[in-house]
């Protein structure tokens, strides 16, 4: 159970729901996070700046890569929530999630978003070698601080005890409340 229920529409306020009505136009829906954040609009925009460095980040890494990316952190916090999300949307872009294969570059970018999901957020020297020769220092400082975001949002969820999204799209009729009660995707 949650311990701040996510809001509704019909609930918001008139300029929490101008935000609401700009994240369904860009994303097709709100998030149980997003609903509930949508309670303080200055964290509900908190959280929507995550959103525009997830952008910059896809530029790079693209969709699946930045949702590896993310399900590493969230699996690495014990995210309930964002591990949902994640396989939510790994689902609705066609992956099993009963076997994720990893390339070179997204076995990189997972452990270093691991590395910074610890609480020390200290990246050992080789895994920052390798990085340092596949992105460009814009890149770098986009990735971290897009896992520093992840962080922070995996945190709110977990406080919050924010429940994971209900269902997963594309038909493959999983349950993500048992793919988020485990925490992993191991992948």
């Amino acid at each position: 159970m949650p311990r701040v229920p996510p809001t509704t529409y019909e609930d918001a306020t008139p300029a929490v729901r101008e935000r609401w009505d700009g994240v369904v136009t860009r994303a097709g829906r709100m998030t149980t996070l997003q609903r509930t954040l949508a309670r303080a609009p200055a964290a509900l925009d908190a959280a929507l700046t995550v959103q525009q460095l997830r952008g910059r980040v896809e530029l790079f890494l693209g969709g699946r890569g930045t949702t590896l990316l993310s399900l590493a952190v969230a699996e690495e916090q014990q995210c309930p929530a964002s591990v949902a999300y994640c396989a939510r949307l790994l689902a609705d872009a066609g992956e099993d999630l009963g076997n994720l294969a990893l390339t070179g570059r997204d076995a990189l970018v997972t452990r270093f978003g691991r590395a910074m999901a610890r609480t020390s957020a200290r990246v050992d020297e080789d895994t920052f070698r390798r990085l340092r020769q596949a992105f460009n220092e814009v890149q770098l400082v986009e990735l971290t601080a897009f896992c520093a975001q992840l962080v922070a949002t995996n945190a709110v969820c977990n406080a919050l005890e924010v429940e994971p999204e209900a269902e997963l799209g594309n038909g493959q009729g999983a349950n993500l409340t048992a793919i988020a009660s485990s925490n992993r995707l191991n992948f």
